[in-house]
Protein backbone atom coordinates (compact mmCIF):
# COMPACT_ATOMS: atom_id res chain seq x y z
CA UNK A 1 0.00 0.00 0.00
CA UNK A 2 1.29 3.25 -1.32
CA UNK A 3 -0.06 6.56 0.39
CA UNK A 4 0.39 10.00 0.34
CA UNK A 5 -0.97 12.65 2.48
CA UNK A 6 -0.70 15.39 0.00
CA UNK A 7 0.38 14.75 -3.40
CA UNK A 8 0.77 18.51 -4.79
CA UNK A 9 3.07 19.08 -1.76
CA UNK A 10 5.12 15.88 -2.09
CA UNK A 11 5.49 16.13 -5.95
CA UNK A 12 6.44 19.80 -5.55
CA UNK A 13 8.69 19.33 -2.68
CA UNK A 14 10.78 16.89 -4.43
CA UNK A 15 10.98 19.01 -7.66
CA UNK A 16 12.59 21.72 -5.63
CA UNK A 17 15.11 19.15 -4.99
CA UNK A 18 18.57 18.50 -7.10
CA UNK A 19 17.21 14.86 -7.58
CA UNK A 20 13.88 15.87 -8.62
CA UNK A 21 15.02 18.28 -11.34
CA UNK A 22 17.42 15.65 -12.91
CA UNK A 23 14.20 13.03 -12.92
CA UNK A 24 11.80 15.48 -14.39
CA UNK A 25 14.60 16.02 -17.23
CA UNK A 26 15.49 12.11 -17.50
CA UNK A 27 11.77 10.76 -17.40
CA UNK A 28 10.23 13.36 -19.90
CA UNK A 29 9.44 10.90 -22.42
CA UNK A 30 7.96 8.65 -19.93
CA UNK A 31 6.00 11.61 -18.23
CA UNK A 32 4.61 12.44 -21.99
CA UNK A 33 3.67 9.01 -22.52
CA UNK A 34 1.82 9.17 -19.05
CA UNK A 35 -0.37 12.08 -19.62
CA UNK A 36 -0.94 11.36 -23.03
CA UNK A 37 -2.84 8.13 -21.42
CA UNK A 38 -4.69 9.46 -19.41
CA UNK A 39 -5.91 12.30 -21.45
CA UNK A 40 -7.08 9.64 -23.87
CA UNK A 41 -8.64 8.22 -21.05
CA UNK A 42 -10.21 10.68 -19.17
CA UNK A 43 -10.18 13.55 -21.51
CA UNK A 44 -7.78 15.78 -19.34
CA UNK A 45 -4.01 16.29 -19.42
CA UNK A 46 -3.07 15.27 -15.89
CA UNK A 47 -1.11 18.83 -13.68
CA UNK A 48 -0.66 18.99 -10.44
CA UNK A 49 -2.83 22.06 -10.26
CA UNK A 50 -5.68 19.78 -11.96
CA UNK A 51 -5.23 17.05 -9.70
CA UNK A 52 -5.50 19.26 -6.56
CA UNK A 53 -8.58 20.35 -7.64
CA UNK A 54 -10.59 17.23 -9.16
CA UNK A 55 -8.73 14.99 -7.02
CA UNK A 56 -7.95 16.83 -3.83
CA UNK A 57 -4.87 16.34 -1.68
CA UNK A 58 -4.64 12.19 -0.12
CA UNK A 59 -3.74 8.91 -2.40
CA UNK A 60 -3.54 5.69 -1.68
CA UNK A 61 -2.86 3.06 -4.55
CA UNK A 62 -3.13 -0.61 -3.35
CA UNK A 63 -2.18 -4.57 -4.54
CA UNK A 64 -5.17 -7.21 -3.73
CA UNK A 65 -5.65 -10.42 -4.78
CA UNK A 66 -8.53 -8.59 -6.08
CA UNK A 67 -6.38 -6.14 -8.48
CA UNK A 68 -4.87 -2.64 -8.29
CA UNK A 69 -6.42 0.82 -7.31
CA UNK A 70 -6.74 3.91 -5.40
CA UNK A 71 -8.43 5.49 -3.16
CA UNK A 72 -8.78 9.70 -3.10
CA UNK A 73 -10.50 12.00 -1.28
CA UNK A 74 -12.08 14.63 -3.81
CA UNK A 75 -12.53 18.16 -3.78
CA UNK A 76 -15.75 19.78 -4.68
CA UNK A 77 -15.83 20.14 -8.31
CA UNK A 78 -15.44 16.41 -8.63
CA UNK A 79 -18.16 15.55 -6.50
CA UNK A 80 -21.14 17.81 -8.01
CA UNK A 81 -19.33 16.39 -11.48
CA UNK A 82 -20.33 12.79 -10.15
CA UNK A 83 -23.72 14.03 -8.59
CA UNK A 84 -25.11 15.40 -11.81
CA UNK A 85 -24.56 13.14 -13.68
CA UNK A 86 -25.72 10.02 -11.61
CA UNK A 87 -28.56 12.66 -11.36
CA UNK A 88 -28.97 12.50 -15.35
CA UNK A 89 -28.48 8.76 -15.46
CA UNK A 90 -30.50 8.05 -12.35
CA UNK A 91 -27.60 6.16 -11.14
CA UNK A 92 -27.75 4.76 -7.12
CA UNK A 93 -24.69 5.08 -4.92
CA UNK A 94 -23.53 1.92 -5.62
CA UNK A 95 -20.18 0.85 -7.69
CA UNK A 96 -20.47 2.80 -10.79
CA UNK A 97 -18.41 2.63 -14.52
CA UNK A 98 -16.55 5.24 -17.01
CA UNK A 99 -14.57 4.77 -19.36
CA UNK A 100 -13.08 1.46 -18.09
CA UNK A 101 -13.03 2.65 -14.87
CA UNK A 102 -15.24 1.42 -12.12
CA UNK A 103 -15.70 3.47 -8.78
CA UNK A 104 -17.64 4.05 -5.66
CA UNK A 105 -18.15 6.79 -2.84
CA UNK A 106 -17.26 5.51 0.34
CA UNK A 107 -17.21 7.27 3.47
CA UNK A 108 -15.89 11.06 1.67
CA UNK A 109 -13.70 9.04 -0.07
CA UNK A 110 -13.53 7.54 -4.23
CA UNK A 111 -12.03 4.32 -4.66
CA UNK A 112 -11.69 3.14 -8.38
CA UNK A 113 -10.01 0.54 -10.23
CA UNK A 114 -10.50 -1.19 -13.06
CA UNK A 115 -11.65 -3.84 -11.36
CA UNK A 116 -14.77 -4.01 -10.02
CA UNK A 117 -13.99 -6.65 -7.56
CA UNK A 118 -11.20 -4.12 -6.02
CA UNK A 119 -13.42 -1.55 -5.60
CA UNK A 120 -16.21 -3.82 -3.69
CA UNK A 121 -13.70 -5.29 -1.21
CA UNK A 122 -12.04 -1.57 -0.27
CA UNK A 123 -15.73 -1.13 0.15
CA UNK A 124 -16.15 -4.02 2.36
CA UNK A 125 -12.66 -3.54 4.36
CA UNK A 126 -11.54 -1.57 7.35
CA UNK A 127 -10.56 1.96 7.13
CA UNK A 128 -6.98 2.48 6.96
CA UNK A 129 -6.16 5.48 9.52
CA UNK A 130 -4.37 8.74 7.69
CA UNK A 131 -1.05 9.19 8.81
CA UNK A 132 2.31 10.96 7.88
CA UNK A 133 3.41 14.61 6.58
CA UNK A 134 2.58 16.84 3.16
CA UNK A 135 6.42 15.92 1.68
CA UNK A 136 6.19 12.07 2.95
CA UNK A 137 5.75 9.12 0.55
CA UNK A 138 4.60 5.75 2.75
CA UNK A 139 4.86 1.73 1.75
CA UNK A 140 3.56 -0.35 3.75
CA UNK A 141 2.50 -4.50 3.67
CA UNK A 142 0.06 -6.34 5.63
CA UNK A 143 1.64 -8.87 5.33
CA UNK A 144 3.85 -11.14 7.89
CA UNK A 145 7.21 -9.07 6.99
CA UNK A 146 4.85 -6.23 8.54
CA UNK A 147 7.65 -3.85 6.17
CA UNK A 148 6.90 0.10 6.89
CA UNK A 149 8.96 2.88 4.56
CA UNK A 150 8.69 5.86 4.44
CA UNK A 151 10.14 8.37 2.23
CA UNK A 152 10.78 11.85 2.20
CA UNK A 153 11.18 14.54 -0.64
CA UNK A 154 14.05 16.49 0.31
CA UNK A 155 17.70 16.33 -0.69
CA UNK A 156 19.23 13.13 -0.29
CA UNK A 157 15.96 11.72 -0.60
CA UNK A 158 15.88 10.42 3.32
CA UNK A 159 14.53 6.89 4.06
CA UNK A 160 13.01 5.07 7.21
CA UNK A 161 10.75 2.34 8.24
CA UNK A 162 10.78 -1.52 9.79
CA UNK A 163 10.33 -4.51 8.82
CA UNK A 164 10.25 -8.03 10.94
CA UNK A 165 13.18 -10.42 10.47
CA UNK A 166 15.13 -11.78 13.25
CA UNK A 167 18.63 -10.28 12.15
CA UNK A 168 20.63 -10.59 15.70
CA UNK A 169 21.60 -7.90 18.07
CA UNK A 170 24.95 -6.70 19.26
CA UNK A 171 27.45 -4.11 21.01
CA UNK A 172 30.02 -4.36 18.74
CA UNK A 173 30.36 -1.71 15.80
CA UNK A 174 30.78 -2.87 12.31
CA UNK A 175 33.47 -2.11 10.54
CA UNK A 176 32.88 -3.72 7.40
CA UNK A 177 30.65 -1.67 4.95
CA UNK A 178 33.31 0.81 4.21
CA UNK A 179 35.81 -1.91 3.78
CA UNK A 180 35.22 -2.98 0.24
CA UNK A 181 38.55 -1.88 -2.29
CA UNK A 182 37.31 0.15 -4.83
CA UNK A 183 33.36 0.80 -5.25
CA UNK A 184 31.09 -2.17 -4.91
CA UNK A 185 27.89 -1.85 -7.00
CA UNK A 186 26.27 -3.55 -3.89
CA UNK A 187 27.19 -4.42 -0.56
CA UNK A 188 25.27 -5.90 2.78
CA UNK A 189 26.94 -6.32 6.33
CA UNK A 190 25.38 -8.41 9.23
CA UNK A 191 26.89 -9.91 12.30
CA UNK A 192 26.02 -13.08 11.79
CA UNK A 193 25.38 -15.04 8.24
CA UNK A 194 22.10 -16.52 9.37
CA UNK A 195 20.78 -12.32 9.35
CA UNK A 196 21.29 -13.15 5.24
CA UNK A 197 18.64 -15.92 5.37
CA UNK A 198 16.37 -13.97 7.28
CA UNK A 199 16.39 -10.75 5.40
CA UNK A 200 15.79 -12.83 2.39
CA UNK A 201 12.68 -14.55 3.65
CA UNK A 202 11.42 -11.18 4.85
CA UNK A 203 11.45 -9.59 1.37
CA UNK A 204 11.19 -12.48 -0.79
CA UNK A 205 7.22 -11.90 -1.87
CA UNK A 206 8.83 -8.36 -2.82
CA UNK A 207 10.88 -10.18 -5.72
CA UNK A 208 8.96 -13.40 -6.29
CA UNK A 209 6.28 -12.03 -8.79
CA UNK A 210 9.70 -9.97 -10.81
CA UNK A 211 11.26 -13.09 -11.19
CA UNK A 212 12.70 -14.49 -15.02
CA UNK A 213 11.62 -17.61 -15.42
CA UNK A 214 14.25 -18.87 -18.30
CA UNK A 215 16.77 -17.01 -15.70
CA UNK A 216 15.58 -19.14 -12.63
CA UNK A 217 15.97 -22.65 -14.29
CA UNK A 218 19.40 -21.41 -15.51
CA UNK A 219 20.45 -21.18 -11.89
CA UNK A 220 18.07 -24.36 -10.89
CA UNK A 221 20.46 -26.29 -13.21
CA UNK A 222 23.54 -24.77 -12.51
CA UNK A 223 22.99 -25.28 -8.66
CA UNK A 224 22.55 -28.74 -9.10
CA UNK A 225 25.66 -29.22 -11.97
CA UNK A 226 28.10 -27.54 -9.00
CA UNK A 227 26.43 -30.32 -6.43
CA UNK A 228 27.71 -28.03 -3.45
CA UNK A 229 28.06 -30.21 -0.35
CA UNK A 230 26.11 -28.58 2.85
CA UNK A 231 28.59 -26.87 4.70
CA UNK A 232 28.98 -27.76 8.76
CA UNK A 233 26.91 -27.05 11.69
CA UNK A 234 29.28 -24.92 13.14
CA UNK A 235 30.45 -23.61 10.04
CA UNK A 236 29.78 -19.86 11.15
CA UNK A 237 31.06 -20.54 14.68
CA UNK A 238 33.59 -17.18 16.00
CA UNK A 239 32.39 -14.92 12.86
CA UNK A 240 31.55 -11.58 14.64
CA UNK A 241 30.07 -9.80 11.47
CA UNK A 242 29.57 -10.65 8.01
CA UNK A 243 29.79 -8.45 4.52
CA UNK A 244 29.05 -9.78 1.68
CA UNK A 245 29.16 -7.35 -1.74
CA UNK A 246 28.32 -7.52 -5.78
CA UNK A 247 31.60 -6.51 -7.02
CA UNK A 248 30.05 -6.42 -10.56
CA UNK A 249 28.38 -7.93 -13.10
CA UNK A 250 30.10 -10.14 -16.18
CA UNK A 251 27.92 -9.18 -19.60
CA UNK A 252 29.70 -10.62 -22.12
CA UNK A 253 28.76 -14.55 -21.65
CA UNK A 254 25.18 -15.92 -22.88
CA UNK A 255 24.04 -14.73 -18.98
CA UNK A 256 25.09 -12.22 -16.44
CA UNK A 257 27.39 -13.31 -14.05
CA UNK A 258 27.92 -11.91 -10.46
CA UNK A 259 31.33 -11.23 -9.46
CA UNK A 260 30.98 -11.76 -5.41
CA UNK A 261 33.26 -11.60 -2.30
CA UNK A 262 32.17 -12.51 0.96
CA UNK A 263 34.47 -11.15 4.17
CA UNK A 264 33.72 -12.87 7.85
CA UNK A 265 35.20 -11.15 10.33
CA UNK A 266 36.54 -12.93 14.00
CA UNK A 267 37.37 -10.79 17.03
CA UNK A 268 40.52 -12.45 16.84
CA UNK A 269 42.92 -13.83 14.14
CA UNK A 270 41.65 -16.89 11.85
CA UNK A 271 43.57 -19.96 12.10
CA UNK A 272 42.38 -23.82 11.13
CA UNK A 273 40.36 -24.44 8.25
CA UNK A 274 38.32 -22.07 6.05
CA UNK A 275 34.99 -21.91 7.25
CA UNK A 276 33.94 -23.11 3.31
CA UNK A 277 36.52 -25.71 2.87
CA UNK A 278 33.39 -28.36 2.91
CA UNK A 279 32.90 -27.12 -0.40
CA UNK A 280 36.01 -28.17 -1.92
CA UNK A 281 35.11 -31.82 -1.39
CA UNK A 282 35.24 -34.09 -4.59
CA UNK A 283 36.27 -31.11 -7.00
CA UNK A 284 39.32 -30.15 -8.41
CA UNK A 285 40.08 -27.46 -5.89
CA UNK A 286 44.20 -26.73 -5.67
CA UNK A 287 45.95 -24.32 -3.21
CA UNK A 288 46.42 -20.85 -3.56
CA UNK A 289 47.98 -17.59 -2.20
CA UNK A 290 47.27 -14.16 -1.58
CA UNK A 291 48.99 -11.91 -0.14
CA UNK A 292 50.91 -14.32 1.84
CA UNK A 293 48.40 -16.30 3.21
CA UNK A 294 47.98 -19.74 1.68
CA UNK A 295 43.86 -20.33 0.44
CA UNK A 296 42.40 -22.47 -1.90
CA UNK A 297 41.39 -21.69 -5.91
CA UNK A 298 37.76 -24.07 -6.82
CA UNK A 299 36.88 -24.50 -10.40
CA UNK A 300 33.44 -23.91 -11.08
CA UNK A 301 32.58 -22.64 -14.39
CA UNK A 302 36.19 -21.91 -15.88
CA UNK A 303 37.43 -18.86 -15.26
CA UNK A 304 34.46 -17.00 -14.95
CA UNK A 305 33.14 -18.85 -11.85
CA UNK A 306 36.33 -20.36 -9.40
CA UNK A 307 35.32 -19.77 -6.10
CA UNK A 308 38.68 -18.14 -3.87
CA UNK A 309 39.02 -19.31 -0.12
CA UNK A 310 41.34 -16.89 1.27
CA UNK A 311 42.09 -15.33 4.54
CA UNK A 312 44.31 -12.26 6.54
CA UNK A 313 44.09 -11.20 9.73
CA UNK A 314 40.74 -11.25 11.54
CA UNK A 315 39.49 -11.89 8.37
CA UNK A 316 37.89 -15.28 5.97
CA UNK A 317 37.90 -14.13 2.40
CA UNK A 318 35.83 -15.81 -0.61
CA UNK A 319 35.12 -14.18 -3.90
CA UNK A 320 34.16 -16.02 -7.36
CA UNK A 321 36.82 -14.59 -9.14
CA UNK A 322 40.68 -14.76 -8.65
CA UNK A 323 41.52 -11.20 -9.45
CA UNK A 324 38.68 -10.20 -7.07
CA UNK A 325 40.82 -12.12 -4.52
CA UNK A 326 43.87 -10.33 -5.08
CA UNK A 327 42.50 -7.05 -4.50
CA UNK A 328 40.39 -8.18 -1.73
CA UNK A 329 43.31 -9.99 0.41
CA UNK A 330 46.00 -6.93 -0.33
CA UNK A 331 43.24 -4.67 0.14
CA UNK A 332 41.43 -5.48 3.16
CA UNK A 333 41.59 -3.24 6.41
CA UNK A 334 39.31 -2.15 9.26
CA UNK A 335 36.85 -0.26 7.77
CA UNK A 336 35.08 3.10 9.55
CA UNK A 337 33.14 1.78 12.78
CA UNK A 338 29.21 2.17 12.80
CA UNK A 339 27.02 1.76 15.82
CA UNK A 340 24.47 -0.99 13.15
CA UNK A 341 23.02 -4.71 13.21
CA UNK A 342 22.90 -4.49 9.41
CA UNK A 343 24.12 -1.89 6.83
CA UNK A 344 23.67 -1.18 3.30
CA UNK A 345 25.53 0.43 0.25
CA UNK A 346 24.23 0.77 -3.35
CA UNK A 347 26.66 3.35 -5.68
CA UNK A 348 24.56 4.21 -8.59
CA UNK A 349 27.15 4.72 -11.18
CA UNK A 350 28.02 1.27 -11.17
CA UNK A 351 24.35 -0.03 -10.64
CA UNK A 352 23.95 2.17 -13.78
CA UNK A 353 26.63 0.91 -15.81
CA UNK A 354 25.18 -2.53 -16.04
CA UNK A 355 21.78 -1.49 -16.69
CA UNK A 356 22.24 -0.36 -19.45
CA UNK A 357 24.29 -2.58 -20.56
CA UNK A 358 21.81 -5.35 -19.82
CA UNK A 359 19.39 -3.26 -22.02
CA UNK A 360 21.55 -3.58 -24.94
CA UNK A 361 22.12 -7.15 -23.86
CA UNK A 362 18.46 -8.06 -23.42
CA UNK A 363 17.83 -9.64 -27.23
CA UNK A 364 20.58 -12.43 -26.13
CA UNK A 365 18.94 -13.28 -23.04
CA UNK A 366 15.48 -13.26 -24.99
CA UNK A 367 13.74 -10.15 -22.77
CA UNK A 368 13.31 -8.14 -25.49
CA UNK A 369 13.46 -8.18 -29.25
CA UNK A 370 15.91 -6.53 -31.68
CA UNK A 371 14.32 -2.96 -32.30
CA UNK A 372 12.31 -3.15 -28.74
CA UNK A 373 16.25 -3.45 -27.23
CA UNK A 374 17.63 -0.13 -29.75
CA UNK A 375 14.41 2.07 -28.85
CA UNK A 376 14.81 1.21 -25.23
CA UNK A 377 18.32 1.94 -24.96
CA UNK A 378 17.62 5.24 -26.71
CA UNK A 379 14.54 5.97 -24.25
CA UNK A 380 16.27 5.14 -20.85
CA UNK A 381 19.69 6.25 -21.78
CA UNK A 382 18.71 10.11 -19.74
CA UNK A 383 17.31 7.60 -17.05
CA UNK A 384 20.67 5.88 -17.14
CA UNK A 385 22.73 8.74 -17.40
CA UNK A 386 20.45 10.45 -14.08
CA UNK A 387 21.13 7.54 -11.81
CA UNK A 388 24.46 7.68 -12.23
CA UNK A 389 24.84 11.33 -10.67
CA UNK A 390 22.69 10.05 -7.58
CA UNK A 391 25.90 9.31 -5.37
CA UNK A 392 24.73 6.21 -3.36
CA UNK A 393 22.09 4.78 -1.47
CA UNK A 394 22.92 4.57 2.51
CA UNK A 395 20.67 2.34 4.86
CA UNK A 396 21.79 1.35 8.31
CA UNK A 397 19.73 -0.87 10.35
CA UNK A 398 19.26 -1.89 14.35
CA UNK A 399 18.00 -4.89 15.76
CA UNK A 400 14.70 -4.23 18.48
CA UNK A 401 13.28 -6.37 21.17
CA UNK A 402 10.02 -7.20 19.11
CA UNK A 403 11.72 -9.03 16.25
CA UNK A 404 11.36 -6.01 13.65
CA UNK A 405 14.52 -4.08 12.24
CA UNK A 406 14.31 -0.40 12.15
CA UNK A 407 15.97 1.66 9.72
CA UNK A 408 17.08 4.78 7.91
CA UNK A 409 19.54 6.14 5.44
CA UNK A 410 19.24 8.11 2.11
CA UNK A 411 18.39 6.72 -1.13
CA UNK A 412 20.92 9.48 -2.73
CA UNK A 413 23.65 10.42 -0.82
CA UNK A 414 26.77 12.14 -2.48
CA UNK A 415 29.87 10.42 -3.04
CA UNK A 416 33.15 11.52 -1.17
CA UNK A 417 35.37 12.46 -3.73
CA UNK A 418 38.88 11.67 -2.10
CA UNK A 419 38.34 7.68 -2.04
CA UNK A 420 35.14 7.32 -4.31
CA UNK A 421 32.90 5.90 -0.33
Amino acid sequence: MLTAEDVGTCCSSFLRTREGREALKAFGDFIGDFQQEVRRDAGIRPTLLRWRVWMGNCLMISSSPEGIGATVRPGVLLRVTDGLRRFCSRGSDSIASYAGWHYAWHRGFLVFSRSEKYVQAVIEGQAVEREGRGNEVRLRSMGPDALAVTVRCVDGIPVSGSIRADIGRGDVPLTLPEDWPGRPLLSLSVRKPAAFTALARALAPWFRCARNHEWTAFLETVWKRWDVPPLPDNWASGIDQTGLALIDVELASGYPIPILACVMRKRDDVGGQHPFQAVSTGTSAYPAEWNGQPGLRIPWLGESVTLCLGRGGRDWLVTTREPAMALLASTVREGTAVDADAMLRLYWEPASRVLRQSVRQAPQWKLLPGTGARDADRRLGPVFDFMSKLGKITVNAQGQEDGLVAFEGFLAQPVRSAQGK
